[in-house]
């Protein structure tokens, strides 16, 4: 539904607005803009800031767009946001290099993610999670059963 796209008015727009955001720094791992972004939170308020005419349009309120944020969209719309800003470079190399680097990562989150579902299946994940806390004077029969049982207070 909606069109992730970056644009001088979009980078204006964002930098002037309380974020104070430059996403000309984004893929630029010496900034850290990339890891705050990590941020469930900041990165809506981004998106919102991005996507705002077009909610504007649909009188969309930033809290309705935050409230229709959850899970994949906030993965998808991510996606969307770094590859318009590799679309957006201007340096045709660049933006090659910085298309590379994303594809890169992308591959090493889903390979992380294929080993650590791969431990969890075969059982190692946990042995690993019970040895440790047997080095810490803990036995596994001391670990609470599930999260539900951890005491919130």
């Amino acid at each position: 539904m909606w069109d992730v796209r970056i644009d001088v008015e979009t980078i204006r727009t964002i930098r002037e607005s309380e974020l104070k955001i430059n996403l000309l720094e984004v893929l630029d791992p010496k900034s850290g803009l990339l890891e705050r972004l990590s941020d469930p939170v900041m990165l809506v308020d981004l998106l919102y800031l991005v996507c705002k005419s077009q909610a504007d349009c649909e009188q969309i309120s930033p809290a309705d767009f935050g409230r229709a944020m959850a899970g994949d969209a906030i993965a998808e719309a991510t996606d969307a946001l770094l590859e318009s800003l590799v679309n957006f470079c201007p340096n045709a190399r660049l933006r090659n290099v910085q298309s590379q680097m994303l594809k890169a990562a992308s591959r090493a989150r889903d390979q992380a993610l294929t080993a650590i579902e791969a431990k969890i299946a075969d059982g190692s994940l946990e042995r690993a999670m019970n040895a440790a806390l047997a080095q810490h004077g803990h036995s596994s029969g001391d670990a609470p059963g599930s999260l539900e049982s951890i005491p919130l207070g």
